[in-house]
C-alpha cells in the first residue's frame, strides 16, 4: 500500500514539474515509463491523468498523447546501460513546437512586441497538438485498446477553460451561492480591435444544468434585464451554455464593489458620497419597479462603485428568477436574510416591497456602517419586536422613508422604490406614515 502512495505521489510531482515547464516531455516519459510496467501502475497513470482532466489542470489531447507515449515506452524493454540513449527525433518536433509556442504565449501575456499577431498562437499549438495526435494515432499497446480519457463536462469552471470556442476564462474575480465570476478574453472582441476585450462571465452552479425549468426561468430573466436600459445597471450582453455550464455574460467592471468599501475606506459612511449611492439605488430601483421589474436582492455585495465614479447595481433580477425554481442540493441564495423582508423570509414571492425594505437597510449601513437590525432577518427583528435607530444626520424627509421603508407590514411600507424616492425628497406633503403609503398605493 505504501508502494502504491509513493508511486501515485512521484507521477504526480512529474506531471507538475512537466506542466509547470520543468521537464520536458522526452524526460516525463522517460522517467513515468518505469512506473507503469505493472497494469497497477498503467491503472494508476490513467486514473491520475482522468483526475487532471476533470480539473482542467491539463487538457483532454495532452493527456491522451502523455498517456500514449509512457504506456508505449513502458512496453519497450529499457536499453542495455551501455548503449547511448537514441534521440527520438518526433518528441524533439513536439519540444520546438511547444517552445516556440510558450515562447509566444509569453509575449503576449507580457505585452512584448512580437512581428507575428497573436492570432499564430492557434497556429502554434495546433501544429504541436496535431503531430502529437499522429503519433498517437500509430500507437498500439500490445494489442489491446485503451479506456479513452473522458472529458468532464460536470468538472467545475477554472481559469484556462474555453467556453463556446469564444471566452478564455482568465482570472476569478468573484464567488458566491448562485456560481463564480471570472474575467475572460472575449475572442470575437479581440478579433475586431476592441478597446476592451475583456468581459466578466458569471458561471452558474452545476445543478443548473440538471433543472431545464431554472434555467429557462434565469435565461427569460437575462433577456429581460437587457432591455432594463439603464447605465447604472450591469449590462447583460447573453446567456448560453456549454455542456452543463450554464453562464452569464456581463461587462467587465473596474471598481470595489460597496461590501469591500464598507470594511475598507473609513470615513465613508455618512459622506456625500454615501449618500449619493442611496439616491442613486432609489432611483435606480424606481426605474426598474415602474417597468415591472424587481431586483429580489439587494446587498451590499450587489452595488458596485466604479473607478471612474459610476454607480452600478449587480445581478439585476436573477435572484428573482431563481426563486421560483428553488434547488434543494443546491447552494443558490434566492434572497440575503439579512436584506430581506418578514414576508420575503416566510416563503412570500419577490416584490418591490421587498425592494424597498432593502433599500431601508442599506441606507442604514450607507449612513452610520451598521445594519439596523443587527444583521437579523426581517422574520426575526420582527418577531423580537425590534426597531431601527434614528438617522439624524438625514433631513426629516428622508428619515420618515427609511423608516417607513423599514416597516414590517408591507401595507404600511412603500409599494416601489418610485413612492419611497417621493417620500425619501420631501414630496410627500408631510403626511403621516400609514395615511400616506395608503394614499400612494391608491393613487
Amino acid at each position: 500500500m505504501d508502494d502504491d502512495r509513493d508511486a501515485a505521489q512521484r507521477m504526480g510531482a512529474l506531471l507538475n514539474r512537466f506542466v509547470i515547464g520543468k521537464l520536458p516531455f522526452p524526460a516525463l516519459v522517460r522517467e513515468m515509463a518505469p512506473l507503469c510496467r505493472a497494469a497497477s501502475g498503467q491503472q494508476r497513470l490513467q486514473d491520475l491523468l482522468q483526475q487532471w482532466v476533470d480539473t482542467q489542470a491539463i487538457g483532454h489531447p495532452l493527456a491522451e498523447s502523455i498517456l500514449g507515449a509512457v504506456l508505449d515506452a513502458a512496453a519497450t524493454p529499457p536499453p542495455a546501460p551501455a548503449a547511448p540513449e537514441r534521440a527520438d527525433p518526433a518528441a524533439h518536433v513536439e519540444d520546438a513546437l511547444l517552445g516556440d509556442f510558450v515562447g509566444r504565449y509569453k509575449k503576449v501575456r507580457t505585452g512584448a512586441k512580437d512581428e507575428q499577431r497573436p492570432d499564430t498562437l492557434k497556429a502554434s499549438l495546433s501544429a504541436y497538438d496535431g503531430l502529437r495526435q499522429r503519433r498517437y494515432a500509430r500507437e498500439t499497446t500490445q494489442g489491446t485498446v485503451r479506456a479513452p480519457l473522458q472529458a468532464n463536462p460536470a468538472a467545475e469552471a477554472r481559469s484556462g477553460m474555453v467556453l463556446r470556442d469564444r471566452f478564455i476564462l482568465e482570472d476569478e474575480i468573484g464567488r458566491g451561492g448562485m456560481g463564480i465570476v471570472f474575467r475572460a478574453v472575449d475572442r470575437r472582441r479581440l478579433e475586431a480591435g476592441a478597446r476592451q476585450p475583456y468581459v466578466a462571465i458569471k458561471m452558474l452552479n452545476l445543478t443548473f444544468g440538471t433543472h431545464p425549468e431554472a434555467l429557462r426561468s434565469l435565461e427569460a430573466e437575462a433577456r429581460r434585464t437587457q432591455d432594463l436600459a439603464d447605465p447604472r445597471i450591469t449590462t447583460v450582453y447573453d446567456f448560453d451554455r456549454e455542456g452543463n455550464h450554464a453562464f452569464i455574460v456581463m461587462e467587465l467592471l473596474e471598481g470595489t464593489p460597496l461590501d469591500k468599501v464598507l470594511r475598507k475606506q473609513a470615513g465613508f459612511c455618512g459622506s456625500e458620497q454615501a449618500l449619493r449611492v442611496l439616491k442613486e439605488l432609489a432611483e435606480t430601483l424606481a426605474f426598474t419597479h415602474s417597468r415591472g421589474a424587481i431586483h429580489a436582492d439587494l446587498k451590499p455585495g450587489n452595488l458596485f462603485l466604479c473607478s471612474d465614479g459610476r454607480f452600478k447595481v449587480l445581478d439585476f433580477g436573477i435572484s428573482a428568477a431563481v426563486g421560483p425554481h428553488q434547488i434543494d442540493e443546491a447552494p443558490i441564495a434566492g434572497l440575503t436574510p439579512a436584506y430581506a423582508s418578514p414576508e420575503r423570509v416566510e416563503g412570500g414571492p419577490p416584490s418591490a416591497s421587498d425592494d424597498v425594505y432593502a433599500i431601508g437597510c442599506l441606507a442604514h449601513l450607507l449612513m452610520t456602517g451598521l445594519h439596523p437590525f443587527d444583521r437579523k432577518s426581517g422574520a426575526d427583528a420582527k418577531a423580537q419586536h425590534m426597531e431601527p435607530p434614528d438617522l439624524p444626520m438625514l433631513p426629516a424627509a428622508a428619515r420618515r422613508a427609511i423608516e417607513a421603508a423599514l416597516s414590517f407590514d408591507p401595507d404600511t411600507r412603500p409599494a416601489d422604490a418610485g413612492a419611497f424616492l417621493r417620500v425619501f425628497n420631501g414630496q410627500d406633503g408631510r403626511a403621516g406614515i400609514a395615511g400616506l403609503w395608503s394614499a400612494l398605493k391608491n393613487g
